[in-house]
């Protein structure tokens, strides 16, 4: 079965990790765990289309500053929060800075994964008009 898109899913809570893979997968999705936004980083993963889900409170880094390292990086990769414990502020901070969506623990699985599609779309457009581009010129 050919994927539907790749999900990055960047969680410390190794129980939310499996259950939310179990649950994308069978949706079609291709999830790829990790448990700290360093380990993310070495990794340097690369598909399309892509998106990142990504926990606010991590170890280490982070969600907020996994978030705008990829912005100095360049990377215009989807991202969905998912958090139990964030501030309003870290909350706007984030969407401020890209992110296309912002989901509170508990959250519905049918909100998430409704979302992640959206944000898989945004990045298969943006692959296309990369490549469109490229053909240009």
């Amino acid at each position: 079965m050919e994927t539907k898109g790749y999900v990055y899913l960047i969680e410390d809570d190794v129980s939310v990790q499996k259950s939310l893979t179990r649950a994308l997968s069978k949706q079609g999705l291709e999830v790829i765990g990790f448990t700290t936004a360093s380990a993310f980083l070495a990794a340097a993963p690369k598909h399309t289309p892509e998106m990142y889900l990504l926990d606010m409170q991590l170890p280490g880094l982070t969600g907020l500053q996994l978030q705008e390292k990829m912005n100095k990086q360049g990377r215009s990769t989807p991202i969905i929060f998912i958090s139990g414990q964030s501030h309003p502020q870290q909350i706007i901070e984030s969407l401020k800075k890209g992110a296309v969506d912002f989901l509170l623990k508990p959250f519905n699985l049918a909100d998430l994964t409704k979302a992640i599609f959206r944000a898989l779309e945004l990045d298969h457009g943006h692959a296309r008009r990369l490549k469109l581009y490229q053909n240009i010129i």
